[in-house]
């Protein structure tokens, strides 16, 4: 059965992903960064770096969200926020045989779709202010998919879609900070298996 990109609850919204390989640009800063710090991400020694202001929040224990992060401040009822998924690669072979069959293909259609690479772990990064709502309002949503070990990460950043340009360059900045575990370049662990 297909979904939607992520998940819609407790207030964390979530996102998608094909492009030709390059780093995660750096992003020109609009407004200057905040100072980022190391967070933990409560799933096989996943490390990356966000805003020193945002703070971890537990996980729901019956899904597969490993790791919930958000800003102090919120606009509208909506916290700036990351959410990381973990999903079982299943029998896809590679990244795009998942996405293609996992993510329902209306949300390709509304957003920008391209080929990553962070410390040499393939992915793909979606984003779009066109496939999710809250409360009637776009949100931007910045999603960043890897395959790492036997999963399919998905770190999706969230934002009001009207504070895009706020918020994009800080989002690129902490996806490219993204550190797995000591295994990540092992053969699962790597896009394209």
């Amino acid at each position: 059965m297909r979904r939607p990109l992520a998940l819609v609850g407790i207030a964390f919204l979530a996102s998608i992903a094909a492009g030709s390989a390059a780093a995660i640009p750096p992003a020109a800063n609009v407004t200057p960064l905040p100072e980022l710090a190391a967070q933990q991400v409560p799933f096989d020694g996943i490390v990356l770096q966000l805003p020193k202001t945002w703070f971890p929040l537990a996980s729901p224990s019956s899904s597969q969200v490993v790791g919930l992060f958000r800003a102090p401040e919120q606009k509208d009822g909506l916290y700036v926020n990351l959410d990381v998924v973990a999903e079982p690669l299943g029998k896809a072979r590679t990244l795009e045989d998942w996405l293609g069959t996992t993510i329902d293909p209306s949300y390709l259609k509304v957003g920008a779709i391209r080929i990553v690479s962070v410390h040499g772990v393939h992915g793909i990064e979606y984003s779009s202010t066109k496939a999710v709502a809250f409360h009637s309002k776009p949100v931007f949503t910045d999603a960043y998919f890897f395959v790492y070990r036997d999963a399919v990460l998905q770190f999706t950043y969230s934002s009001f879609a009207s504070d895009r340009v706020q918020y994009a360059p800080l989002f690129a900045a902490s996806a490219q900070t993204i550190r797995f575990g000591a295994n990540a370049a092992g053969s699962s662990g790597v896009y394209g298996g």
